[in-house]
This record gives structure tokens, sequence and C-alpha cells, in this order.
């Protein structure tokens, strides 16, 4: 399991398993298709035989469609053309022109057995004189999937169209070909009644159902061309009506708007070149040598022109048939005459892959689903791994969004599929080889598997990190509203929350008001919800002043007393009770501080006038312990004397440090120090006397240094009285243990053990100077070990705190650490 936790972390693990997703994707899809196709199309169901015939037959119409535009190519009459590229292998065929009225004409033939009864191939062509093969792809697939299924007709041309010309000689339109010196007579057009209102401009769009163009009002009536045999043509209505010329030099004074197929043209050449319409020209008379008065055109939306030369020149076509079948169809690859490869030694082999594979395209199906499905499930599961640790890690791609993400990747994956069927498109249009096409494909489809597989893994990594909801477009809209719903939250400043409410309301309003009211109302609403704002920020910041000051006088603060400057009445009257409170408050403060320091000096004086006959009754007993004194009773008066003095001399020491501790009149030197030392150090002076009171000391400390910014004199005292207070109180046969450890940038010293006598005191009581745990007072001290431990601390920014859970004491010590 924990190799399998470490795999999911790896790159080359998920990139691996990225690549055999792909493939063995790739490879169900296709299998897939495949035992669907074999399951759905009877001619695949088919023995190898039938196959191995069908694929001949493909193979054949192709090689038909090759020879007749081979043969074509360049040639002023197929007469003249050689039709015998195809000989050399197994293709045995008969090339027959046919004309009517008259006799077939055999152009070509290999096999004069091959005709329409014994063929297996019969293709017919219908040619003028000149065709052009394109795109010629010698290989298999080209072959076989009809790369030359189909032939380009150069008998249409295009050329651009410069404008219509109306012939007043005989009435009718011209299409005037940009620089081919011929007129093409216009065979139909649309009149469009109304098309510009009486010349006012309109936009046209295309017909509609209705049988009418554009807007309101616009409709059109069509003329068609009547040829007349020994006299001019003329143009006729559907009703068979003749077009008059007076009629058509009426639409030219207006300007009307003329159809001509899918182009439009006018008279006003501005109108024209403004609507990208064609203009209309009038002359007298046109050369009649370059008259076109018959053949198929067609004239775009784009306004080129394309025209039949063969049908205006009145060219015959003519048929011609092809008769084709496989002889042996052997392995041997063979090279045809015209340079063409004989293949239907590959198409054999494939009808025997197509045969066997039937038989096991439903396993590969199976297998490479599973395959793919095991590769999804570990990438799923290694989303946002990374080596260096557990957690998992979001990409920026993972915090897009999630409507974006999902709409780009489902546009990608589009481009991609549809730029997989273009790539089939060209192939068969002979734009690009089949070859290069299936290549390009194959990367299309992997890049889209890759995007399919990346979009799940960015919800894998949204969903573990559980911030699915956060990155999403919904999330985003609604942002605005619970921001506003934050406001009510006593963490935000309260200006942010007036005004985002305010804000909020007001736009609401105002979206409200612009559905019913004018511009006017609108912007006067705007400017009262101005001045709204604004005096409800006057009042609003008087009361943050006010609450500003509250918050001082609460914390202990009594020197700011609240501006009550240019505050509303109200207001400013609170303020000044406000203010008058934190000056009782202040005073009372004051005089307790007063009276503190007093007691403060009060001992301090005692104990330094204490102090000096003591240092007097302490020399004259240690002289009275060098005299040699034979009387047992008063040497133990003489040692009574000498302990009691010391304990006194200590009690005043320990009171006068307190009292100094307490007023801050104690030099404090801060530098940065390691802590396990110290600890270590003042630990190891108590070990003798720990062992002494039966107590079994437990160090727990991280490798130093651990630096601290203290004082070393006074961070030793301060472990001393704690260590002290353990020997002196400590429950003996038990353990002491003492730890040392970083926690959030803060460096935290803890000493635990257990009461000898039972605390019926709580730890503020027992913090205070001359409490001690031992009621009874049967052991040493004074009870000021904790308060000048508590005092030192703070002097040196530290923090000192005592936790009591029945017998159990703790005392912890807590600085910050620095680096």
């Amino acid at each position: 399991m924990k190799n399998w936790k470490e795999l999911k972390k790896q790159f080359w693990a998920k990139l691996i398993a990225m690549l055999l997703a792909i493939v063995s994707g790739f490879v169900f899809v296709v299998t897939a298709a495949a035992t669907v196709l074999y399951g759905t199309v009877s001619e695949l169901q088919a023995n190898q035989n039938t196959v191995e015939k069908d694929i001949d037959i493909q193979l054949l119409e192709n090689y038909a469609t090759h020879l007749f535009a081979e043969g074509v190519t360049g040639s002023d009459g197929l007469e003249e053309a050689e039709f015998d590229g195809l000989d050399g292998g197994h293709i045995a065929y008969t090339v027959v022109k046919k004309q009517d009225g008259e006799k077939d004409i055999v152009l070509y033939t290999n096999d004069a057995s091959v005709d329409a009864d014994s063929c297996m191939v019969h293709r017919e062509f219908d040619t003028n004189t000149r065709y052009v093969l394109s795109g010629q792809e010698d290989s298999f697939l080209g072959m076989l999937l009809g790369s030359y299924n189909t032939y380009d007709d150069s008998s249409w041309w295009m050329t651009s169209l410069d404008h219509i010309v109306y012939n007043q000689e005989d009435g009718l339109f011209y299409a005037d070909a940009d620089g081919d010196g011929a007129y093409f007579l216009m065979t139909s057009f649309d009149h469009v009644i109304n098309g510009r209102k009486n010349g006012v401009d309109t936009d046209i769009s295309s017909e509609g159902t209705d049988g009418t163009y554009g807007i309101d009002g616009v409709e059109s009536v069509s003329y068609e061309y009547k040829d007349v045999s020994g006299a001019p043509g003329y143009y006729a209505d559907g009703d068979g009506k003749k077009l008059e010329q007076e009629e058509i030099s009426s639409w030219n004074m207006k300007n009307d708007l003329l159809r001509f197929d899918s182009g439009f043209a006018s008279k006003d050449e501005d109108y024209a070149q403004k609507n990208g319409f064609l203009t209309v020209q009038t002359k007298k008379s046109l050369p009649k040598d370059k008259i076109n008065i018959a053949g198929a055109y067609s004239i775009g939306s784009d306004l080129n022109f394309e025209y039949d030369e063969y049908s205006l020149n009145n060219v015959e076509t003519t048929s011609y048939d092809i008769y084709m079948t496989a002889k042996d169809t052997s392995s041997t690859r063979t090279l045809l005459k015209n340079g063409l490869v004989d293949y239907f030694g590959q198409g054999k082999k494939l009808a025997a892959f197509i045969c066997n594979f039937r038989h096991t395209s439903g396993w590969w199906a199976a297998g490479s689903a599973l395959l793919c499905l095991l590769c999804f499930v570990f990438l799923m599961s290694a989303a946002g791994r990374r080596p260096k640790d557990d957690e998992v890690h979001m990409r920026w791609i993972d915090r897009v969004p999630f409507g974006i993400i999902t709409g780009g990747c489902c546009a990608l994956v589009t481009c991609g599929v549809l730029c997989i069927f273009g790539m089939i498109g060209y192939a068969f249009d002979r734009y690009i080889t089949i070859s290069l096409a299936l290549g390009l494909g194959t990367l299309f489809a992997a890049a889209c598997e890759f995007l399919v597989i990346g979009y799940f893994m960015s919800i894998a990594v949204r969903v573990k990190t559980q911030n699915f909801w956060r990155y999403t477009i919904l999330h985003y809209l609604i942002a605005p509203f619970r921001w506003a719903g934050d406001a009510a939250d006593k963490k935000q400043p309260t200006m942010k929350k007036v005004t985002v409410l305010f804000a909020v309301g007001s736009l609401i309003e105002l979206w409200l008001l612009a559905m019913m009211a004018d511009g006017d109302v609108v912007m006067l609403c705007i400017i009262i919800k101005l001045v709204e704002y604004l005096v409800l920020r006057y009042y609003v910041s008087a009361m943050l002043r006010i609450r500003a000051g509250g918050m001082r006088i609460a914390n202990g603060d009594y020197s700011q007393p609240i501006n009550t400057e240019h505050m509303p009445r109200g207001f400013r009257e609170h303020a000044e009770n406000i203010n008058h409170v934190g000056e009782g408050i202040s005073k009372a403060v004051d005089a307790r501080m007063k009276s503190e320091h007093f007691k403060t000096e009060l001992i301090t004086n005692v104990s330094h006038d204490i102090k000096t006959p003591l240092t007097s009754i302490i020399n004259y007993v240690d002289l009275m312990k060098k005299e040699k004194v034979d009387n047992e009773t008063v040497q133990e008066y003489i040692a009574v004397l000498d302990r009691q003095s010391a304990r006194l001399k200590k009690l005043i020491e320990d009171l006068m440090e307190a009292s100094k501790a307490s007023t801050g009149n104690i030099k404090v030197e801060l530098e940065a120090m390691d802590a396990t030392v110290m600890l270590t150090q003042v630990v190891g002076e108590f070990e003798e006397r720990a062992k002494k009171n039966q107590l079994d000391i437990v160090v727990d400390s991280p490798e130093p240094p651990v630096k601290i910014m203290a004082d070393g004199r006074h961070l030793w005292r301060v472990i001393d009285n704690l260590m002290s207070n353990i020997c002196k109180y400590a429950m003996p046969g038990t353990r002491v243990y003492i730890s040392l450890e970083k926690f959030n940038g803060m460096v935290i010293m803890t000493f635990r053990n257990i009461s000898r006598s039972q605390l019926n005191i709580s730890s503020e009581e027992l913090m205070e100077r001359f409490v001690r745990g031992d009621s009874s007072r049967n052991t040493e001290g004074s009870g000021l070990g904790l308060s000048i431990a508590q005092s030192l601390t703070g002097l040196m920014n530290g923090n000192f705190a005592i936790q009591i859970d029945g017998d159990l004491f703790k005392a912890i010590l807590s600085f910050e650490e620095v680096f």
C-alpha cells in the first residue's frame, strides 16, 4: 500500500498511465466500432472469398476511373489516346466508345472475352474532350478508398463579374465578364418591387418562404427569357406576359433593384457599391459576335461568374464504357505499364485480416476498455499528488472556473473531431494523401483524449480539495450577494458593511425603477441615493468613533477621549457620557495604581530597613558558630538562629526581587540563546535534589539549537524557581515530565508533576504573592517563586501560565522562536 501511495506521486507513473489510457482508448474505439460493423454490415459477415471479391470490385472501379482520366488528359480525342496503361497485371479490360445512332467502337482491349456479360465491373463515362486528374495517390488505401473515384471537368470556367448590361437594341440583359470580352445572356431575373421604397435604401436579404425578399412590403416578380425562331427573344413573366422596354426604362429611372441568380444589381452606383451589389449599365447596342445566346451559367452571392464553355459552344458529348474483371489475384506485387501498382495481392491479405479479426475484435475491445479504465482510475487517484508530501495540490488550471474549463474543453474536443472529419474529407477530395490523413487524424484523436482525461483529472482535484463549488461561474455570479450577506459579520469593517449593503439595496431599487420609469427619473433617483449615502456615512462615522472610544476604555486606555467634533447631537451626548465614565474609571485606576505603588515602595523600604540589622544578626551568628561552646543546648540555639536568619534573608531578597520585577525596575538584556542548552543545564543542577526526593525527571526536547530571545540570568531564575517548587511539592516516587517543543513559531517549555498535597486553589490565586500550594505551610518557601517567575517572563516578552487538573500541576513557558 505504501508503494502504491508513492507511485501515485511520481510524474513518470502518471505519464505512462496517460499514454496507456490514450492508446487503449483509441484501440477501444476502433475495435468497438469494428465489432459493431461486424454485427450490422452483412458484407463483413460473408466468407473470405466473398470479401476478397468485394475488395477486387472496389479496386477495379477505381482502376477504371484512373484509366479513363489518364487516357483523356492532354488529348484532343479519345481515338488518339492509348488505353494500355493497366496492362502487365491481373486486370483484363475493354474500352468501348458509344455514339447515338452509330455502332459501338472498341478503342482498346487486352482480353476480348471481357464484355458487358462477363465483366466484374462496368463503368460509364460521359465526357467532352478535356478532363483533369488531380491529387493522385499511388497507394493501396488510395486505390481502395476511392482516391480516383471522381475527376474534374474543365468545361466549367470561373471569372469575376464586372456589371450587368442592358442592351436597348434587343431589350435584354447581359453579364459583362471582366476581361473576357464576351456578353452572356441573362436567361432569367427577378424584379424586386419597392425594393428601394421610392429611392430610400432598404436592406435586402435572402428569399423567404413566402417568395418575397427583405423587409415588410418588399416582393419580387420573376421573368424568363423566351426564344422566338427567326425573331429576337424577349422576357415574359409567369403568366406569359411580355416585358416591354418602356417598363424596363421606368425601372432604371427609379433605380429599382434586380436580382440575377444569387446576385443583386441596381443602376444607382452609390447604392450598389455600398451594399456590395452589381451595377446596371445601359448601352444602345452590343457587338453581335461577342454575344452568347445560350448556355448554363451561375452568379454567386460573392458575384463570381461561372459558365459552361462547351454548353455555350454547343459541343456534343460522347459516352464511353469500360468493362473490367480481375484475373488470378495472386499475392505477387506487380507494376503495371502506366506505373501504378497491382494491389490485388494486398487486397487478398486485407480480406484475410478482416475475416480473422472478426473473431477477436470483441476481446480486443474488452481488453482495451479494461486497460483504459484502470489507467483512468489511477490517474484520477493520482491527480494533484506530488512527491514532496501527501497533500493534494491545485494547479492554475484547477482554479479556472468550472464552466469556462468545461466550455473550453468541449470547444477544443469539438474542433479536434471536426479536424478529424476534415482530414478524411481532404483525403477523399485528394488534397492530401490518405496516409497523411490517417496520421493527422490519429494525432487529433490523441489530443482529444488527452484533453478529456485532463478535464476529469481537474474535476478529481477540485473534489478532493473540496473546492469544486468555489471555482464555478455560479459561485462568482452570486459572490456579490454572498459578500452582502457577509457584511453582517463582525470581522468585516463596519463602513465596508454599510457601503456594501447600501450599494446592493440601491442597485436593486435602481434596476426596478429603470424598468418602469424614464431616464430623468432614474438620474434624479441616483442623485438622491448619493445624498443618502453621504448622510448615512456621516452617522456611521460618528458611531464608529463612539465604538472605538468604548473599546479603548474597555482595554484600559483612558488617555484618549472620544472626539465629539462634528457629531450629531444625540451621538455627541452619548460620546460625552462615555468620556465621563472613562474619566471616572481613569481616576479610580490611578488611585489604585498609586496605592499599589505605595505598597510596593513600602515593602521595598521595609525590606531594606530589615535587611541591615539582619545582616548584623547573620554575621554575629556566624561568629558565635566559630566560638567553642561546650553546652549542646546553646549549640542547638545557634543552629536554629543560623537556619532561620538565612531563611529570613532569602525571604527578604525574594520580596525585594518580586517588588522590582512587578514594577519593571530590573535591567533586562535580551539576546538570542539556545533554549535546549539552558533547560538542560538548569535541570541538571536539580538531579541530585530530585533523586533525594525520589523524583524521576524525564526531559523531552528536540535537537539543538532552538533559538529564543531572552535574558540568560532571568530565564535561569525562572526555571530555577519552577524546579525548586517541583522538588518541594512533588509527590515522592513519581515522574516529573519536562518538555520543549516548537509550535506555530513559538518555543514552549512545559513542566508537569503530581502534587504531594491536595491543591484546593485556583491557578489565578496561586500566582499571587505569598500564596502557597501547601496551605499548612509545612514546607520551605515564601510563596513568591511563581509571582517572580511570571514577572520575569513578562519582562522578557514571554508568557507564563499554570494549569491545575486535580493533583496534576503544569507550568508553561512560551517564547517566540528566532530564526
